[in-house]
């Protein structure tokens, strides 16, 4: 098994890696003491399978931690074309997509993810972003956690940030595609809040999963540096904010068993310059086979 393993401190994270359960991401800043949630410890030991087969329930079976396969990023630089690939679509004044230095440790690096609009076509949707250039095997448990920094901005309409996966490689927009599933953070105005959705995309048809109480929520969530976990084992989904769990599918209704895994800001036009940071990537499971 290939592993990619790039960030400082990483044999720590390991470490902390290996007392998380599949699905559930520790808040940004938890050490290698934390646990998780006591409603979200894995099921295990043959006494309670046992139990619920004894009741006529359905047995879960213990959660397994996916082998660390990607770790990002290590230092400020440009993009490594075996590690990510930039993506972009459609016109900007300014774009940048860069690793780098993390102003809490100049050693280590993030990606910066820079769009300015102002002058552009009105009519346009603006992407930018990465995809990482090998599949990811969905067939078995993926884990992937992502720690952003929303970056305290000022008005963050018609922002947005968005974790996806496809089974399409593209280095445009990868929504083009006939088939993804797509866990977004929408910005509300003026600035500092963001809305979550769950959309997926089966065979051309655009679906929602799950909007969060949108449009009946209409504040947003106050957004600063969040770490956001999606865990799928099958079809089911797991969906996690700050180790907070958001929604649990059974069955999540996508129809792909590979997928490109895409990290991606959006904007429309006629904005100054706006940032998003990705401080840290992790993803525990398979690379698919070619």
């Amino acid at each position: 098994m290939v592993v990619t393993r790039v960030r400082r401190g990483a044999a720590a994270r390991l470490l902390l890696g290996a007392l998380l359960t599949v699905g559930v991401g520790s808040a940004p800043g938890c050490r290698g003491g934390c646990s998780p949630p006591a409603d979200q410890q894995p099921v295990s030991g043959s006494g309670q399978a046992a139990t619920a087969a004894s009741q006529g329930q359905p047995v879960t079976a213990p959660a397994v931690t996916p082998p660390l396969i990607l770790e990002e990023f290590a230092r400020p630089g440009p993009l490594l074309p075996e590690r990510w690939v930039e993506t972009r679509h459609n016109d900007f004044a300014e774009a940048a997509v860069e690793v780098v230095a993390d102003p809490l440790d100049s050693g280590d690096g993030r990606l910066r993810l820079s769009a300015a609009t102002i002058g552009t076509d009105d009519r346009t949707v603006k992407r930018l972003g990465v995809v990482h250039p090998r599949p990811f095997d969905l067939t078995q448990p993926l884990t992937i956690t992502v720690d952003l920094d929303w970056n305290r901005q000022v008005n963050g309409s018609y922002l947005s940030w968005q974790l996806l996966l496809s089974p399409t490689f593209t280095t445009a927009n990868p929504e083009e595609s006939p088939d993804w599933l797509a866990f977004n953070l929408v910005g509300v105005p003026p600035g500092q809040t963001a809305r979550p959705e769950l959309l997926r995309k089966n065979y051309g048809n655009l679906q929602e999963v799950d909007r969060f109480g949108w449009p009946g929520i209409r504040p947003g969530r106050e957004m600063g540096r969040e770490r956001v976990t999606l865990a799928l084992t099958g079809r089911a989904l797991r969906l996690a904010l700050n180790g907070k769990e958001l929604t649990a599918k059974e069955d999540a209704g996508f129809r792909f068993d590979k997928a490109y895994l895409y990290l991606q800001m959006t904007t429309h036009s006629n904005y100054p310059r706006r940032e998003l940071f990705v401080d840290r990537v992790e993803v525990r499971g398979n690379l698919a086979t070619p």
